[in-house]
């Protein structure tokens, strides 16, 4: 079943300055989502992402 996550973290943009990253996913777990959002996060550009933060929300995209 898939359920919904929220993660942020960190990632450094193409200038060189280490921003916060957040983004709603949804997954089938915890790991699945973390690395859906890097995924998401490397797709915009963003390098050395690190996501330290991920929990299940309750409410639907």
């Amino acid at each position: 079943m898939l359920k919904v996550f929220q993660c942020d973290g960190r990632a450094v943009n193409k200038r060189g300055l280490t921003k916060g990253v957040h983004y709603t996913v949804t997954a089938m777990n915890h790991t699945s989502a973390t690395a859906l959002a890097t995924h998401q996060a490397a797709k915009e550009g963003y390098s050395f992402i690190k996501i330290n933060y991920v929990r299940e929300v309750s409410y639907a995209q």
